[in-house]
């Protein structure tokens, strides 16, 4: 493992300590809006100021788990509240390192997937956990974009 990947793991260990510590996993789920707006300060200061807000769709394999279609909504399972179809994500773009903290619990408990896809104890997906699931994120919109995107559409 190169300098920057072990790094970045000693990194995202500390910022999702910090996450632990103000939600459950199982709190996760479905909120990946709310959860990075809420700890985007606090990963900035974990990873570097060079961290950004993604917005766009997630493919696992050649499936489409969320599009970018902030006006469509559609259930989870386990949900009764309609949701927006979009994902939203951490990204460092100086390194393309991705942290996605609300994805694990998200395909988990509103998605149906199974410990033999995510394995058990997974709280979180960064980039080299997303390329060994074959999970892609697309990104739509990202940095002051992303925050402006979000601040007009939602309440955060």
């Amino acid at each position: 493992m190169c300098d920057l990947a072990v790094l970045r793991r000693l990194q995202q260990g500390n910022l999702c300590e910090v996450v632990s510590q103000t939600w459950k996993p199982q709190q996760l789920a479905g909120q990946c809006i709310g959860v990075n707006m809420k700890v985007l300060d606090c990963a900035r200061e974990v990873l570097g100021d060079d961290v950004e807000i993604v917005i766009g769709g997630v493919e696992i394999g050649n499936q489409q788990v969320f599009g970018f279609e902030p006006m469509s909504t559609r259930l989870h399972e386990n949900d009764d509240r309609p949701r927006v179809d979009l994902h939203c994500w951490l990204r460092c773009p100086s390194d393309g390192f991705l942290l996605d903290l609300t994805l694990a619990s998200t395909l988990r408990d509103k998605r149906g997937y199974d410990s033999s896809f995510i394995p058990e104890g997974t709280v979180y997906i960064d980039s080299c956990l997303a390329d060994e699931l074959g999970i892609k994120h697309i990104e739509a919109i990202s940095g002051d974009d992303a925050i402006a995107f979000i601040i007009t559409n939602f309440r955060c």
